[in-house]
This record gives C-alpha cells, sequence and structure tokens, in this order.
C-alpha cells in the first residue's frame, strides 16, 4: 500500500477555511487590503496637500494615488470572483498607463509654473 502524504499548503483553500480561494490567492487577500488602505491613506493626503496647494500638480500627483488605490480595488473584484482575469489585467494595465500618464503630467505642470515663487492657482480659486 502506497502512502500518500498531503501538507495543508497544498490543500485548496476552501478544504481548509472552506472559500474558493487557493493557497497562493489567499496570500493576496493581506496584500490588496494592505495596498488598499496604504493607497487610500496616501490619496488623502494627497487631497489634503491639494486643498492646501490648489495648484493643477498637486491635483495631478493626487489623482495618480487615486488611481494606485483603484488597482487594489481591482484586484479585489478579481479576486472574488467578479471581474474575470482578461478584463482584470486589461483594466490594471489600463491603469498603470493612467497612473503613468498623470505622473508626467504634473512634473510637466510643476516644471513650467513661475519661478516667482506663488505657485500656480490658475482655475482653483
Amino acid at each position: 500500500m502506497i502512502e500518500s502524504t498531503v501538507s495543508l499548503a497544498s490543500l485548496p483553500f476552501p478544504a481548509i477555511v472552506g472559500t474558493g480561494l487557493s493557497g497562493s490567492e489567499v496570500a493576496l487577500v493581506p496584500l490588496l487590503v494592505f495596498g488598499g488602505l496604504a493607497s487610500a491613506a496616501l490619496a488623502g493626503l494627497g487631497a489634503v496637500a491639494f486643498l492646501r496647494r490648489r495648484s493643477r500638480s498637486y491635483l495631478l500627483v493626487t489623482l495618480a494615488l487615486v488611481a494606485l488605490g483603484f488597482k487594489a480595488f481591482l484586484g479585489g473584484l478579481w479576486l472574488v470572483e467578479f471581474l474575470p482575469i482578461t478584463r482584470h489585467h486589461l483594466l490594471e494595465h489600463g491603469m498603470d498607463v493612467a497612473i503613468a500618464l498623470l505622473l508626467v503630467a504634473a512634473i510637466y505642470d510643476a516644471r513650467r509654473a513661475p519661478t516667482n515663487g506663488r505657485a500656480e492657482t490658475e482655475g482653483f480659486e
């Protein structure tokens, strides 16, 4: 008789807890939660900075931080099987492009701001 040994790591997660997550997907849960909370905190700090400075570059950075938090949200939607993996990848890589464009626009806007010591506030007063 051949004995087979099975470790908890090799069992699918439903056998352990009763959900549809596998062992590698279980590791994603704390990462998505921490990433989402950290992104939300950074987006909140960005919003506070924007409200104080009222410049277009601060707004663009804040929007990039919000997009970063949205990526964690998309990961959660995939994890609970609300979003198919192909759509998840399309949206997440689209968010990568949006974040990059927002940050480049913020840097460009900050570099062309007046050098007289005042922040540009055009359109936000």
